[in-house]
């Protein structure tokens, strides 16, 4: 309660400027204190679709049950009932709208190229909306490349989080 007060009387005795200059620093500190916290608790999400990628599952085209969940340790997903998850480590990109769906062809197109005669999911990539889609490419155990699209209107909250747990920039076409 004394710091309180001694901080609201410092505030009386500064110029009129430099009072809002200090309001603003400690909104912007605090705000920046509040966007850190989703990256060191983690966060869970649903009414995702998986458009395509290398993850091989049966999922509806028309299916928004993908949950997918962001931790400091973990990137996991659950399309149907077929659990999948990658370490933040792995990750090679993350990416939104047209680059996102760029960015995973290209990597379906170079495991495609390694393993002929094997499916891939690869049924949405062609027929997906450009807003709303999140692109993450990852490296696998065994060094190849493996690949995410994912559409959600919850694209800005999971961005945010897989650029704090990855340090990984999005990457966005122009």
């Amino acid at each position: 309660m004394a710091r309180r007060v001694a901080h609201i009387l410092i505030l009386r005795t500064m110029p009129r400027s430099t009072q809002v200059a200090a309001i603003f620093a400690a909104v912007v500190t605090a705000t920046g204190w509040a966007q850190q916290a989703p990256a060191s608790r983690g966060h869970t999400w649903n009414k995702i679709r998986y458009r395509g990628g290398t993850i091989e599952t049966k999922v509806n085209p028309y299916d928004w049950n993908t949950t997918s969940s962001v931790s400091p340790d973990s990137i996991a997903f659950v399309f149907g009932a077929k659990p999948f998850g990658i370490k933040p480590a792995q990750v090679v990109s993350l990416s939104l709208g047209a680059e996102a769906r760029r960015k995973v062809t290209r990597a379906v197109e170079a495991l495609a190229m390694t393993m002929v005669g094997n499916p891939l999911g690869l049924f949405g990539l062609l027929k997906a909306r450009q807003d709303h889609l999140i692109g993450i490419v990852y490296q696998t155990e065994d060094g190849k490349q493996g690949a995410v699209l994912l559409e959600t209107d919850h694209y800005r909250a999971i961005l945010f989080t897989l650029e704090a747990v990855t340090g990984k920039h999005v990457e966005k076409s122009p």
